[in-house]
């Protein structure tokens, strides 16, 4: 069993101090840092055994980040999902609800005092809300609308 001091094992730990990473993120790093196979799927095991990396931690960081922080579309927690190897194209994220999207947008759209339909439809779009949080939102902040 490897120990700390062995130099992958270093390594990944160096890797995973700057921030969360994925099981798929600190392999990467390990193969492009000249490791071989054998010693990446060691020092990974250790690392999921003592949990230093945990993809669910991540996905969980991200979805609240996505929902409460960034207040970023579904369609764009999917694509840094995807992105981050969390996620396989067909799947749609977790935990962010359509009706939470929805608010989000609202929000945001009041945050940004936007007051006519195109500028709300670039801005929703463009932060990757998917098309039925922008209507709803839309049908929401411009009732006179009818999309």
């Amino acid at each position: 069993m490897k120990t700390p001091s062995d130099p992958t094992l270093a390594l990944a730990l160096a890797y995973l101090r700057r921030r969360e990473r994925t099981v798929d993120e600190l392999r990467a790093y390990l193969a492009s840092k000249g490791r071989s196979s054998a010693e990446i799927d060691l020092t990974l095991a250790i690392c999921l055994e003592r949990g230093f990396v945990n993809d669910q931690r991540v996905a969980d960081r991200e979805t609240d980040l996505a929902r409460n922080v960034k207040r970023a579309g579904r369609e764009k927690l999917k694509q840094r999902l995807v992105s981050r190897g969390l996620l396989d194209d067909e799947a749609e994220p977790g935990g962010y609800t359509l009706d939470q999207e929805t608010e989000n947008a609202i929000a945001l759209l009041e945050k940004k005092q936007v007051n006519d339909v195109a500028h709300a439809i670039r801005a929703l779009s463009s932060r990757g809300y998917s098309e039925e949080a922008v209507r709803a939102a839309l049908a929401k902040r411009f009732p006179e609308w009818d999309g």
